[in-house]
């Protein structure tokens, strides 16, 4: 099984924005058979921090973590493993500042 680690940090979303965070793999042949998420402050002060993640899904070669709500000032680290047909294991780790602009 391979593991291989990705790091992005993304624009600052709203407090009250619901947004889609989506991977998809190049190849159409590849098929994600589960996925999940986890959070963390990385900036910030959230009790909740879990309270940000919406619903996760997959279809054929993507996979989406919905994100909402969040608190002003608060940096959130998302990291979302998806695990394809073959066995193979990916973990994507974003960064999501929230901000009320």
């Amino acid at each position: 099984m391979s593991n291989i680690y990705h790091a992005h940090r993304l624009m600052p979303k709203e407090p009250t924005e619901i947004i889609p965070i989506k991977w998809e793999f190049d190849d159409p042949a590849i098929v994600v058979t589960a996925c999940s998420s986890t959070v963390t402050v990385v900036e910030g002060k959230d009790d909740s921090p879990t309270s940000i993640l919406g619903a996760v899904a997959f279809a054929a070669n993507t996979f989406t973590q919905v994100v909402q709500n969040g608190l002003h000032g608060v940096t959130y680290k998302i990291k979302t493993a998806a695990t394809l047909g073959d066995g193979s294991k990916f973990v994507y780790t974003v960064l999501l500042p929230v901000v009320s602009l």
